[in-house]
């Protein structure tokens, strides 16, 4: 995209007028788009919320808001019903906005693990540093319906390769995704990593997924230790991501049971109940090393597994 988002003459026939060319006496406003302000504090909230590149003045943003801004009323004029659709998503997005806003003060007030916390999780878990491991691994994701499971286990288990399963796969007409990745034990799930530790070069485990199999293959794996210096960073990430996202669990459970909280059943929560579980997207706001990696969970099994 070009720097500058819409010319400075189409800006002007757009009946905008920006705060350079006539500054508006007493007034926060950085442009005006046929009436409607757009204000230095939006301004200054795109700006921290986005990506901050050297060099790219406030402009760019004032000129992105214009654009929304012209979008936005045209969207007024033309929609039906656009009034409740734009008062609806205004809540939503101030929601949104001031919720994270919260989250990133508790996360702020939370100190970072000292040197003694470190070093107690680095001695606690060998498996994820000192006896750390590379694992290479080849993952077919095959889409099915519930009722060819049980046929797809046996060609699994009958399959003398990978590429012979897919073969048939494509024989069969069943969709799927090839991949391969290599994942280190810090990256595994801890029931994959316990997994993949029992399992030998070229042996199959076999995944339940929400719209069919997965099926992992073990192709090698090899040391990759990191002594105590060289985990350390990565050591403070998760266990600072664990403090914040633990912080603002603590948060929402405490505001739960002080506030009057009732869903579409319509029971009332009597301002003592607690959620009985957080939404994902509280921690996904926070900078955690989440695990990762193909081997998800469930009960594995196949090729040569126990």
């Amino acid at each position: 995209m070009a720097r500058r988002l819409l010319p400075w003459h189409l800006l002007c026939t757009a009946a905008v007028v920006l705060a350079a060319c006539t500054p508006p006496a007493g007034e926060r406003a950085a442009a005006r788009v046929n009436g409607v302000a757009i204000l230095h504090d939006e301004v200054e909230l795109v700006r921290q919320g986005g990506d901050r590149v050297e060099g790219v003045p406030a402009r760019r943003a004032v000129e992105g808001l214009i654009v929304k801004e012209l979008l936005a009323q045209q969207f007024l004029r033309t929609a039906r019903d656009s009034a409740t659709v734009a008062e609806s998503a205004v809540n939503l997005a101030r929601r949104e906005l001031l919720a994270q806003r919260h989250i990133a003060a508790i996360s702020a007030r939370v100190a970072p693990p000292d040197a003694a916390q470190v070093r107690a999780f680095y001695r606690a878990h060998p498996a994820l540093f000192a006896k750390r491991r590379a694992f290479v691994l080849r993952t077919l994701d095959i889409i099915a319906p519930p009722a060819r499971e049980a046929k797809l286990q046996e060609r699994v288990r009958a399959a003398a390769s990978l590429d012979q399963l897919a073969q048939w796969l494509r024989a069969a007409g069943l969709r799927f995704a090839w991949s391969e990745s290599e994942r280190t034990s810090d990256e595994l799930a801890p029931d994959s990593l316990a997994r993949l530790a029992t399992m030998r070069a070229k042996e199959v485990a076999v995944l339940p997924t929400p719209t069919g199999l997965r099926v992992v293959q073990l192709v090698r794996s090899r040391p990759a230790g990191l002594d105590e210096r060289a985990a350390q960073p990565l050591i403070e990430q998760r266990l600072w991501a664990q403090k914040r996202a633990a912080a603002v669990d603590a948060e929402v459970q405490l505001l739960s049971q002080l506030a009057a909280i009732s869903i579409t059943d319509g029971e009332p929560s009597g301002g003592n109940g607690t959620l009985t579980s957080l939404p994902d997207e509280l921690p996904a706001v926070l900078p955690r090393r989440a695990p990762k990696g193909p081997m998800t969970g469930g009960a594995p099994g196949g090729g040569n597994t126990p």
